[in-house]
């Protein structure tokens, strides 16, 4: 009897506590020594939203503070493990929306159309891309615009021509990772950017046979 009220205490607060932020919560790991807090998952009353959260329990040889920096030390793979896990469902939701002909962008100028104009929901960009943004002013007619660089190997500013008065008179200005690029685009639209990781053979996939660039869309 003390157990389940003590069971039904703790779900009351975490549901009080956590469902104010059940938008923002990204998952829920429970924690504790012994088969308590598996106990406590099967006939506790969380609200099934927050059960949904759940990633995995985590055993704990201490119930202070010392068990909390444990939790922390141990929970790295299960974090990792439901990122690969939520990867490979975006991927995957992703390929299935191409098959179908949904609201899909895809490569770097339909993409980077899609944010500018306010139509990317999400964007998703592969961590392994490797291109630069290189800002440049002409010298001539003092235009100012953005030339996407995939070759950073063998690209030297001298390449470039002002598209404006086609001069080859031109000053870098800056020179920006294409995925903080992308990022910062993306989010001043309100869009949700993921970078997704090619540790899976859904990630290679994605770089291979898409350029790893692409966004879910609000409208065509």
């Amino acid at each position: 009897e003390a157990e389940k009220e003590f069971f039904s205490r703790v779900s009351e607060k975490a549901n009080q506590i956590f469902l104010q932020h059940e938008s923002k919560l990204k998952g829920l790991i429970v924690a504790g020594p012994g088969i308590t807090k598996n106990e406590f998952l099967e006939r506790g009353m969380l609200d099934y939203r927050l059960k949904e959260k759940i990633l995995g329990s985590i055993d704990t040889s201490y119930t202070d503070e010392s068990g909390i920096r444990e939790v922390m030390q141990k929970s790295d793979e299960l974090l990792k493990g439901a990122e690969v896990t939520k990867e490979r469902a975006i991927v995957n939701k992703f390929l299935e929306e191409i098959s179908k002909d949904g609201l899909i962008a895809y490569g770097d100028k339909e993409v980077l159309e899609a944010i500018e104009l306010g139509k990317a929901k999400t964007v998703m960009v592969s961590e392994s891309l490797g291109w630069e943004v290189v800002k440049i002013e002409c010298e001539a007619c003092g235009n100012v615009e953005e030339f996407i660089i995939k070759d950073t190997l063998t690209f030297k500013p001298s390449d470039l021509k002002c598209s404006k008065c086609s001069s080859s008179k031109v000053e870098e200005l800056e020179e920006i990772d294409y995925i903080d690029f992308i990022i910062e685009k993306a989010r001043s639209t309100g869009a949700e950017v993921r970078v997704i990781s090619t540790e899976t053979p859904e990630g290679e996939q994605f770089l291979k046979s898409f350029g790893g660039l692409g966004a879910f869309l609000r409208y065509k």
